[in-house]
């Protein structure tokens, strides 16, 4: 083993020295000449026959340096050196061919590029929650009334709270902006409002403090508050001490009870401040749909085998709380209110996957008609050099 790494060590040590080992190397085979020339000069010969014959006895000094050279490179990189010096100097000496070569494939590469960034970021990649790919958004449809797209409300988190047995666990969620006037001046910040099982949901750990308990989440508890890192910098300077501090909230006081990693992020939403949904279970009706829910869905259970346990639990849904007033029981179950559940990432990115995919397909063709274009533009440069070429193979160049 220590011969062979020795061998690799001195054969870059070689690559990086090269111009000087061979400077080295063909002073030594001057030496040599100049000793056979002077030996035979002293035998009688003219210094132009000593010179004849010293070369005849040594033989080729530059394949016997080629020899060592082949001896101690590493073959390839000194191939892919000559190539590159090589199209270096050919692009160098036509300046206008090289722009456009450089500016076609910049195009090219840089758009392609790009739009695979948003791919790789949208599509390729999953969620930015530890086992996201059991995390799921609570969609419902009401095919009699022409309605896929309807979102959840407090009647359905507590049923399927309760009554589930696919879930691992549920939380309910809204987004709207809040008024914040205890600190500095007023503003209004973007807001969100979760049940407490949310932040535990999604596997996410306060930076300090602590997430909401379920005592915060009823109605009529005292007001608290979490934070955004990003609101925690700005607002209050990034302090230590900020939990257990108070925030005005809509003209409530709220004790802040954490802060939030810097690099959480919740679906879409640019949230500085969260605070509890605290749901009324005596307000709940059906088929009332004000908020957004998402389940994480326990080990082994699939998209389909939740969809039928929230079929199964319309029906409790319905014996479990009132209905809207307005609305007969008969118009509800008119409705066919049902599941429409989908993975959380296919929820957020919705039909934007097949956009994305339509303009990365576009984008590649670009790139295929910008690398045909240069491989023509190489093709006519190839054929305006057809003499040099062929002077440069009748010479031995490969």
């Amino acid at each position: 083993m220590w011969p062979n790494l020795l061998r690799v060590l001195s054969r870059i040590r070689y690559a990086w020295a090269r111009r000087r080992i061979d400077e080295e190397s063909r002073r030594e085979f001057d030496t040599h000449l100049d000793l056979l020339v002077d030996r035979y000069t002293r035998l009688g010969m003219t210094l132009e026959e000593a010179h004849v014959a010293a070369r005849r006895q040594f033989g080729n000094v530059t394949r016997a340096r080629e020899e060592i050279h082949q001896m101690n490179g590493i073959g390839w990189v000194d191939w892919l050196s000559h190539d590159l010096r090589y199209a270096l100097r050919q692009l160098r000496r036509s300046p206008g061919f090289t722009l456009t070569t450089v500016l076609t494939l910049a195009i090219g590469i840089g758009a392609t590029t790009a739009i695979f960034s948003v791919v790789n970021g949208v599509l390729i990649k999953p969620l930015p929650f530890p086992e996201s790919d059991r995390l799921i958004a609570l969609v419902h449809q009401a095919p009699g009334v022409n309605q896929y797209e309807m979102a959840a409300s407090p009647a359905i988190y507590f049923t399927y709270r309760e009554n589930n047995q696919t879930f691992e666990s549920v939380a309910l969620w809204y987004s709207n902006t809040a008024s914040v006037t205890s600190r500095g001046n007023p503003e209004e910040v973007q807001r969100l409002q979760s049940t407490y099982e949310l932040l535990p949901l999604l596997r996410v750990k306060p930076l300090i403090g602590r997430t909401f308990s379920k005592a915060d989440d009823q109605p009529g508890s005292p007001g608290t508050v979490i934070l955004s890192y990003g609101y925690w910098q700005r607002r209050f300077g990034g302090a230590a001490a900020v939990v257990g501090e108070t925030l005005v909230v809509d003209g409530a006081p709220h004790e802040i009870i954490g802060v939030l990693p810097r690099e959480f992020r919740f679906l879409q939403q640019e949230a500085e401040i969260l605070t509890p949904a605290q749901p009324n279970r005596a307000r709940a009706f059906v088929p009332s749909m004000g908020g957004r829910g998402v389940a994480r869905l326990k080990d082994g259970v699939t998209l389909d085998q939740a969809s039928a346990d929230v079929a199964r639990m319309i029906p409790i849904l319905m014996d479990s709380f009132p209905i809207v007033p307005g609305l007969t029981r008969k118009a509800v179950e008119n409705m066919r209110l049902g599941p429409n559940l989908r993975w959380l990432k296919d929820d957020i990115i919705g039909d934007l996957d097949d956009v994305l995919w339509v303009l990365m397909g576009t984008i590649g063709m670009l790139l295929l008609v910008a690398c045909a274009n240069v491989a023509n533009l190489q093709l006519a440069r190839t054929e305006a050099r057809g003499q040099e070429l062929a002077i440069r193979v009748a010479l031995g160049a490969g």
